[in-house]
């Protein structure tokens, strides 16, 4: 554990030292504040994930997983500042994600195996894992992306990710220290970035960041079949929310990918009259509690939590929707 710590703390210490440097040096900040945030946190993430590959022969990553996510990665970190600069349409911006997951999955790393109560471990036809696989690295790049609404939201919550899948990678079950070597990187880059993105936020993750850091979540949790299901949960707001956005959208008769709009959880919430830092608490403490659970469960107690989730998410979006149908009323009147 000495040796993750000195990671953490060495990325941590790195992160925060260039945010740092990179604010005093940009006169007018307006470039880094929008575009070159999650630029720089993917730069050293990547960074530090590749200084242990190439200089420590003991950590564990095997080549073909270092050069796919490095590959993966930048395809995101492109992909995204081109979208950041020209506003990208959605089929261009499923191309260049396709294109990171197909680099997942040509180098073999897909969802193989399930765990059903009741049936222990069921693996996966070639076919399906393929299937599943890339759709779960779209759905959680996705997630994230459109879970960035408010400042140090998404940074929070992937954060609180990474350390719970370091924590469920490093358990007799999983064992599996490389993937905790990536995890308490990628923490400690976020961590440096978040005391800089919290609200009031000086700088913002942008489609690259956003985009990078889902990768990586997605990336993670498929290196072991015991580890998507926990992701699962830690995600599982982003993931309902995407899901509720998406059908509210299409009910309307609005193209799912159009933002512009408040029906995200979040911006309910806040136009409830919750104030921000309120909110953004409140997925952290959702987000770690709902890792927390899925550290001490087995599959079964999971899927309960889950559908727990999916209940109580529910119940909140058609309270908001009471909420706001009421106070249009009064105004109405």
């Amino acid at each position: 554990m000495n040796y993750f710590s000195i990671i953490f703390t060495g990325t941590t210490l790195l992160s925060l030292i260039l945010f740092s440097l990179a604010l005093k040096r940009t006169k007018t900040k307006s470039a880094l504040i929008k575009r070159q945030g999650g630029l720089l946190l993917a730069l050293v993430c990547l960074g530090g994930i590749s200084g242990l590959f190439f200089f420590f022969d003991d950590s564990g990553i095997l080549p073909k997983d270092y050069w796919s996510m490095a590959a993966a990665g930048m395809v995101m970190i492109a992909g995204g500042m081109i979208d950041d600069r020209f506003n990208l349409k959605p089929g261009w911006q499923f191309l260049y994600q396709a294109l990171a997951a197909i680099i997942i999955l040509a180098a073999g790393d897909t969802i193989n195996h399930i765990r059903l109560p009741g049936w222990g471990v069921v693996n996966l036809p070639g076919i399906i894992n393929y299937f599943l696989s890339f759709w779960w690295i779209i759905l959680v790049i996705n997630a994230f992306n459109w879970f960035d609404g408010m400042d140090g939201m998404a940074g929070g919550v992937g954060f609180i990710g990474f350390l719970i899948i370091f924590f469920l990678s490093l358990t007799p079950l999983v064992a599996q220290p490389q993937t905790a070597a990536i995890c308490i990187i990628t923490a400690g880059g976020l961590l440096g970035f978040l005391f800089f993105n919290f609200y009031p936020a000086k700088i913002y993750l942008g489609t690259a960041g956003s985009g990078f850091i889902g990768l990586m979540l997605a990336l993670v949790s498929i290196y072991s079949g015991a580890k998507v299901a926990t992701a699962a949960l830690v995600l599982g707001i982003p993931i309902l929310d995407l899901i509720y956005v998406t059908y509210e959208r299409i009910k309307l008769g609005i193209k799912p990918w159009r933002g512009g709009d408040r029906l995200h959880l979040h911006y309910r919430l806040a136009d409830a009259g919750v104030s921000q830092r309120t909110i953004i608490v409140l997925m952290y403490g959702a987000s770690a509690a709902l890792g927390i659970a899925a550290l001490n469960l087995q599959t079964g107690g999971k899927m309960i939590i889950g559908i727990l989730l999916i209940v109580v998410f529910g119940i909140l979006i058609a309270g908001l929707e009471k909420f706001f149908l009421k106070k249009h009323e009064k105004e109405k009147n």
